[in-house]
């Protein structure tokens, strides 16, 4: 947490004023153009992305893949 989150889990990435319950259970509170972000990062190549950038969202990624548990899955 010292790492990621030095003052604690933020109520809201948009801040503590953010009214998360607005929005419905079945959809992340998100912009609109958020499918044009993500095919945007997808056609970037990997020798254009900052490598610290690129360094710490690893780090982030296989902290959060770590915390994970492997459970099979109950039938």
């Amino acid at each position: 947490m010292q790492t990621y989150a030095p003052d604690g889990v933020p109520v809201s990435a948009y801040g503590s004023g953010y009214a998360s319950k607005s929005h419905p259970a079945g959809r992340v509170p998100a912009c609109p153009q958020l499918p044009q972000y993500v095919l945007d990062a997808t056609a970037q190549k990997p020798e254009d992305i900052d490598a610290q950038l690129l360094k710490d969202y690893q780090s982030l990624v296989g902290a959060l893949l770590y915390t994970v548990p492997s459970t099979p899955a109950r039938t």
